[in-house]
């Protein structure tokens, strides 16, 4: 009885900490930036011969449930940071279970983290449960989501080759 104990206090410490790191950091606020519909020609792949470009393919979307948004971030200091501006962002309606989005005008060398994250109810923000785990879904760049807490700014980089690169994540 004292282990079972023991235990139940321990993963109520270990949700308590991701309680705090999704309610105190950018994936539980309501961000008004986060929230505009960017208009972009996501559909549009890039052609080979244009600047580097990043091309996300984004499978195990709920189509028609509510919206997606993917931020990339170019410097460790920004990373989920609330009042931090990301390199790039895009929010769009969830109609497939599976997009390709693109970003253009990229440099060679560049190395940006990745956060996806489907806003079933439209209301800006990550929900979570009352533990602090999301109830909605979300992935980090190279799909190094972890359970209890976000994966290092090190762990989510993609660099941008010469032409196109291209990234699957998954939901």
């Amino acid at each position: 009885m004292k282990k079972i104990l023991t235990y139940l206090l321990l993963l109520c410490s270990i949700n308590l900490f991701a309680n705090k790191f999704y309610h105190e950091d950018f994936l539980a606020k309501d961000i008004q930036w986060a929230k505009q519909e960017v208009k972009t020609e996501k559909k549009i792949i890039p052609i080979e011969g244009e600047n580097p470009s990043l091309v996300l393919e984004i499978n195990g979307i709920k189509p028609d449930l509510g919206n997606i948004r993917v931020v990339l971030w170019k410097n460790k200091e920004d990373f989920t940071k609330e009042d931090a501006m990301p390199f790039r962002y895009l929010y769009f309606k969830a109609s497939k279970s599976s997009e390709k989005i693109a970003f253009f005008h990229l440099n060679q060398g560049d190395k940006l983290s990745i956060f996806i994250h489907q806003d079933e109810n439209n209301n800006g923000k990550l929900d979570t449960n009352f533990f602090g785990a999301p109830k909605e879904p979300y992935q980090f760049g190279n799909n190094s989501r972890r359970l209890f807490s976000k994966p290092s700014f090190e762990d989510t980089l993609v660099t941008i080759g010469s032409k196109i690169t291209n990234h699957v994540l998954r939901f």
